[in-house]
């Protein structure tokens, strides 16, 4: 799949209200080959959705300024208040929120309480050597009834058990935004504009897997995952 984001010059809105351009953004898939691919529609709740196992993404994610991507899970439920996360939390499995800041930096983030007043949330940036802007990076979530651990290329980068564990179904985003201001939380950090008329980027997704088996840890791309020791926050 590949999201293509672009600057369209000239552009006039209906209601004949000129303007100097906008943002566009398409989406590309392969077909899908199979007696099962019964799915119709595109809202993402009603394609697929799971509570608790492994998912995984390895993408390009875009390196330009003023694109945000971000994989992401998220409950139908989200907006209830006071049940904590769960029922329902959003679980940002990665955010590319550091465009003008170190490009081996990454964030993670779980929200829950809805997005008003009562809204919860907590995050972790990790840094790591190498620049996650430049090719492909896998991105992962492992999702147990106690907690939750994040990875990047196959090693952990965060664990939580924060707003006591979603215990329902949840679906899977893909996004970018364009010009989404200045990241999230705590750790905000400006990604600029994407404003020239020239720019175009694309955040291009190698595949998406989610397994649901208890035995998480034959699934996770490293030799060394485990070693070591996490403290839940």
């Amino acid at each position: 799949m590949i999201v293509h984001s672009r600057y369209e010059d000239n552009h006039t809105c209906d209601g004949d209200c000129p303007k100097q351009g906008r943002f566009t953004s398409g989406i590309e898939t392969r077909k899908i080959v199979g007696d099962n691919n019964n799915n119709k529609g595109t809202n993402d709740e009603l394609l697929f959705s799971q509570a608790f196992g492994y998912f995984e993404v390895k993408a390009k994610i875009p390196n330009s300024k003023g694109l945000w991507s971000a994989f992401w899970l998220q409950s139908p439920n989200m907006r209830k208040v006071g049940n904590e996360g769960k029922d329902g939390t959003e679980i940002d499995v990665f955010e590319s929120a550091f465009i003008n800041s170190k490009k081996s930096k990454m964030g993670h983030a779980l929200s829950w309480d809805g997005y008003g007043k009562s809204a919860k949330s907590n995050g972790y940036i990790t840094e790591l050597s190498q620049n996650l802007y430049d090719g492909y990076h896998t991105y992962a979530l492992k999702w147990t009834p106690e907690y939750y651990v994040f990875y990047i290329d196959g090693e952990p980068t965060w664990a939580s058990s924060d707003g006591d564990v979603s215990r329902v179904k949840e679906f899977l985003r893909l996004t970018v935004e364009i010009d989404a201001g200045d990241g999230w939380g705590p750790h905000a950090q400006k990604i600029g504009k994407f404003d020239d008329s020239k720019a175009a980027d694309d955040f291009m997704v190698d595949y998406v897997k989610v397994y649901q088996n208890s035995n998480f840890e034959q699934y996770i791309c490293s030799d060394d995952e485990f070693e070591g020791s996490f403290d839940l926050d």
